[in-house]
């Protein structure tokens, strides 16, 4: 018997239903050689670490010229929410219309691929803002993200 997942995550299933395709069909699949330098130049000019492509999962969606957006899928029904990065030179509610444009492609790539749950994690409010948007229950425990080379 399984455990119950914690009262503050979500399933995909509990986030109601999605809305028209047609309204995020502009979010198209990364390719980090048609888009790889286009978003690292976001990050470089929004003066994040450098975005390392290789590190970067194959179930991604961008907008062109706007946001991108990744899931990082587990050997588990489980995904977690990740590297997004807006043009910074865009218009701020155009970029903002786009990450929802790509939340919502990248939730249908999950279902279609039978993922149940998506955690992420962040220290900015504005994040916090737009997953309580998309359906997300947060918790309010505070977490240190860790993490080493190998």
């Amino acid at each position: 018997m399984t455990e119950p997942a914690p009262p503050w995550v979500r399933s995909v299933r509990d986030v109601g239903a999605p809305p028209d395709p047609s309204t995020y069909a502009d979010a198209v699949v990364f390719d980090p050689a048609i888009h790889g330098e286009m978003i690292r130049s976001w990050a470089r000019r929004r003066e994040l670490p450098e975005l390392r492509l290789d590190l970067l999962p194959p179930t991604g969606r961008i907008v062109p010229d706007l946001a991108v957006g990744f899931m990082y899928r587990t050997d588990t029904p489980i995904a977690f929410i990740e590297s997004f990065v807006a043009n910074p030179d865009a218009d701020a509610a155009e970029r903002d219309a786009a990450i929802d444009r790509v939340v919502h492609a990248l939730f249908d790539d999950l279902r279609a691929a039978g993922c149940e749950l998506i955690w992420g994690w962040t220290a900015r409010d504005v994040i916090v803002a737009r997953a309580r948007k998309h359906g997300f229950r947060v918790s309010e425990q505070p977490y240190t993200f860790v993490a080493r080379a190998l």
